[in-house]
């Protein structure tokens, strides 16, 4: 009898405990997060070689910029109707930080159309790869803190 209840109590909360959002919103912002991540570290690999070339490097910024771009839209999609403050607060820092990731990208693809931009620039365009990885982590770890 004590067991039944339990039970029963168990399916009463499982039952009534909302969901932030569904998996599938998460995965997905989870796979970008991750893909922005290791395409921006392997650019910054590739501008530590004075031989890298600039079509290799616009394709990856490209590659960056789609998951980017999915990852902000895959944040902003989220339902938010049964989030706490915490939830609210986490999202809102996730949302932050890809929005500045597309300002970052964009600065970058600037100074790479600039004449010499690789050439005299190498250095700011590595940190700003560095930047992108990074707010990408942060988005990863803002995502766990969602999930609760």
């Amino acid at each position: 009898m004590r067991t039944l209840m339990l039970s029963a109590l168990a399916a009463t909360v499982i039952a009534f405990a909302p969901a932030p959002a569904a998996a599938s919103d998460y995965d997905q912002i989870l796979a970008d997060a991750r893909a922005v991540r290791s395409e921006a570290e392997e650019v910054k690999l590739l501008l530590k070689h004075k031989a890298a070339e600039e079509a290799v490097l616009l394709q990856r910024l490209d590659v960056i910029g789609q998951h980017a771009r999915s990852l902000k839209d895959a944040v902003d999609r989220l339902d938010t109707a049964s989030f706490t403050s915490k939830q609210m607060a986490a999202l809102e820092r996730a949302r932050t930080t890809a929005e500045t990731m597309l300002v970052i990208l964009n600065n970058k693809a600037a100074i790479l159309a600039t004449p010499d931009g690789l050439a005299k620039q190498r250095g700011l365009l590595r940190a700003k790869a560095d930047g992108i990885a990074a707010r990408a982590t942060t988005v990863e770890k803002q995502l766990q803190q969602l999930r609760g």
